[in-house]
């Protein structure tokens, strides 16, 4: 089924109208001036002899086969024509072969038979690949860079299996009769094990083998919150008694409209809709941006998929947040700054949220939150350690910050670098942003000079390919320590290109790598020693209660298969739900940023026993404590262990 790229590749055929001419080009990669290669073509399927001016393959069965006494170094532009014309009234298919070391056979026009066919072979450089599989081997270029392979060399692959590129263009490449999203000799990530491919699901970590889309919004039945499209949620319908499967069915009673939370008068009636009669208060909209495909999207979708499945627990056993239901609407932004402002934009302007909560990524949320303060929309429990997001209250009131500053982070790294690896040189490696400044800041400030030597900076950006110059920068440099400002993709790939060197130092990384999932990207035993942050119990506690209820609410309520970052996702949904809870008497914009600040020493049962969350007007951040993880390897399987005390860390 997968095709490795071995030097040659089939590519453009073309059939002629007058005389039928097949073309076959032969694409090479790398621009060489020739290229040995043998020729063969001409088939008579029928009567078994080769058609005229072929001679037949010895050993061939019917249909018989022919060689065309071809062999020769094809030069780059130099064309070949091979005329074949078939004897009487006999005719022959034509099938054609390209053998650079090994053959690869191809077959474009299956059954085609003409009595009189000329095939045409130019050699034409460069090769030609698809965006999204640049140098064509048959692997995802955002595989190979999560894989730590070059998705620029064909001879690079990775060693784990990948997903072919020829698995998701819905043909049938292997010619078994099957579309190689069914074949079992095309295997395709499926989180929850439907049978449908992620890449096809419409509910990717809920089972509907069906796929039942009734409003046909793309978003399956089974995890779609308004089945029929008619704006009333299913579990509202439900409980007024109209059928949340018929759009003609809706309950007599109406939705809250998101302008009745925007904190307006929007019907000039001189109070505020919140507060109006004629202004029923049954619904929440709130709203986020994050990643939801692509590399960046299979790690971080999971924190808004976590929060809103809690939201759909606490909708159904709580009847929600001040007898309103809580709808939360996710814009996917590309891990772009731009995208993230331009869905933002819709989800206040178009949609009209009441808030912001929980929007994920501090490169994409950089160039959302300006916006969103200049307007005055609540922007809370930002995802993001950007140190900016919470250091200025008094410029930026309407931005609140739920994650630890990075900044902090890597300055308490340095100093446990200096006190417990003293004389180790140490190199950092960080992404070319807020997140991986905040980082090198902070080791500096962290790290003593008189104990450790910071013998090498290396940045990256987002939208590199490969950091392999990186990382041999810094083992020529003779270092010792590395810390990771890098997301999980870019810290795999460092790990393994330091294995691959034989390199193989201390690794410290930023707590946005300290899921199990990083086990997956790269081989725990490589991972093993490596030490992170974290402040949440860890998803494979499950015989804490805590965590066994977690996992419950995400089966049962659409959430993502548990890890650390769903304990997270709902870690923040339980703090927004408190803090809706407060602001009851006063549901306006500005009422739930006064209610925020009244939250101090708020304790969730999946945070850490000691770590507790205290906001104020001029404190914005809600995580400072948490303790260190080490990376082990149990039974072959990775795993995060928490170490030392607990640790509280001053945020200026």
């Amino acid at each position: 089924m997968i095709r490795k790229q071995i030097g040659v590749v089939v590519g453009t055929l073309v059939l002629a109208v007058a005389v039928p001419l097949l073309t076959l080009a032969l694409l090479y990669g790398h621009g060489g001036d020739t290229q040995a290669a043998s020729i063969s073509a001409c088939t008579a399927p029928d009567n078994g002899s080769a058609p005229a001016g072929c001679t037949a393959v010895p050993g061939a069965t019917n249909p018989a086969q022919a060689n065309l006494p071809i062999s020769a170094d094809l030069v780059i532009d130099e064309r070949w024509t091979i005329r074949c014309t078939a004897t009487g009234d006999n005719v022959f298919s034509l099938e054609n072969y390209a053998d650079v070391a090994t053959p690869a056979m191809v077959d474009p026009h299956p059954g085609k038979n003409s009595t009189s066919t000329e095939l045409t072979i130019t050699v034409l450089p460069p090769r030609i690949c698809p965006p999204w599989d640049r140098d064509c081997d048959g692997y995802y270029n955002y595989m190979e860079i999560m894989l730590g392979s070059n998705p620029d060399d064909p001879t690079s692959t990775p060693e784990h299996l990948a997903i072919p590129a020829t698995c998701q263009d819905g043909l049938d490449n292997d010619k078994d009769g099957l579309v190689d999203t069914k074949d079992p000799g095309c295997p395709l990530r499926d989180a929850d094990d439907d049978g449908v491919p992620d890449k096809h699901d419409n509910c990717r970590y809920v089972s509907n083998p069906d796929q039942d889309d009734l409003d046909g919004d793309g978003q399956g039945d089974a995890c779609d919150w308004n089945d029929d499209g008619d704006g009333y949620t299913d579990f509202w319908e439900r409980f007024l008694g109209s059928d949340p499967k018929d759009p003609d069915s809706t309950p007599e009673h109406r939705l809250i409209r998101s302008s009745c939370t925007d904190g307006l008068d929007n019907d000039m009636d001189g109070l505020t809709d919140g507060a109006d009669p004629g202004c029923p208060a049954t619904e929440i909209v709130i709203g986020a941006h994050s990643s939801l495909s692509g590399l960046y999207g299979t790690v971080y979708s999971m924190i808004p998929q976590a929060q809103e499945a809690y939201y759909r627990y606490v909708n159904d056993t709580q009847g929600g947040v001040c007898g309103r239901q809580i709808v939360l609407e996710v814009e996917d932004d590309g891990y772009d700054p731009d995208k993230a402002l331009e869905v933002t934009k819709k989800l206040v302007e178009q949609d009209k949220v009441f808030a912001i909560v929980g929007a994920v990524g501090d490169l994409p949320h950089s160039g959302a939150w300006e916006y969103l303060n200049d307007n005055g929309i609540p922007d809370i429990l930002v995802s993001a350690g950007a140190h900016k997001y919470g250091a200025d209250p008094s410029g930026h009131p309407w931005t609140v910050q739920m994650l630890l500053s990075y900044r902090i982070e890597g300055t308490f790294f340095g100093q446990y670098i200096s006190d417990n690896l003293p004389d180790k040189k140490v190199a950092v490696l960080y992404q070319n942003s807020d997140f991986g400044w905040d980082g090198l800041a902070g080791l500096k400030e962290g790290l003593d000079p008189d104990n450790n030597e910071l013998v090498s900076e290396q940045s990256y950006e987002a939208t590199a390919v490969t950091i392999r110059s990186q990382v041999t920068i810094m083992k020529d440099a003779g270092a010792e320590v590395v810390v990771l400002y890098s997301t999980p993709g870019f810290t795999a790939q460092a790990i393994k290109e330091a294995d691959r060197l034989g390199w193989h130092p201390q690794w410290f990384m930023s707590y946005v790598n300290s899921d199990e999932m990083i086990f997956q990207f790269v081989s725990p035993e490589l991972v093993e020693g490596a030490i992170s942050f974290q402040a949440v119990k860890l998803a494979d506690w499950i015989d804490d209660p805590a965590i066994a209820r977690h996992h419950e609410i995400m089966h049962n309520y659409g959430g993502p298969s548990p890890t650390n970052f769903s304990v997270y996702g709902q870690t923040l949904a339980e703090l927004s739900v408190e803090i809706f809870n407060r602001t009851c008497d006063n549901l306006t914009r500005q009422g739930l940023l006064d209610a925020l600040e009244t939250i101090q020493d708020w304790h969730s049962d999946l945070l850490l026993d000691g770590v507790n969350v205290s906001f104020s007007e001029t404190d914005h951040r809600a995580l400072e404590t948490g303790r260190m993880l080490r990376a082990t390897v149990r039974n072959g399987e990775g795993k995060w262990e928490y170490f030392g005390p607990l640790i509280h860390l001053e945020q200026p």
